[in-house]
């Protein structure tokens, strides 16, 4: 039995696609991410927060319009962002539900 778990998960690795297998489980089960979908979401956020701050160079142009949603996408993924995102709500009186 075990045998045939450890030739699946070679099987998992060999199979050419765009998703990721990431062993989370001590039972041996995977969780799926699709990595296309994480890295186009990063990608976006960053483009986003560079326009925003291009943004705010030039003065006829939000670029808080574009920075902020950035920001909101990359708390997602990165803690410090999260930790920025979350100080910035609690400097707005910002409250959740």
């Amino acid at each position: 039995m075990a045998t045939e778990k450890l030739a699946k998960r070679k099987q998992d690795y060999l199979i050419p696609s765009l998703i990721l297998y990431i062993n989370l489980n001590p039972d041996g089960t995977y969780y799926n991410y699709n990595i296309v979908k994480h890295t186009f979401r990063i990608t976006l956020g960053i483009i986003l927060v560079i326009i925003g701050m291009i943004g705010g160079l030039i003065p006829v142009f939000q670029g808080w319009l574009f920075g902020i949603p950035g920001l909101i996408i990359l708390a997602d993924y990165f803690p410090p962002v999260n930790r920025l995102l979350k100080w910035a709500k609690k400097k707005a009186g910002y409250q959740e539900k």
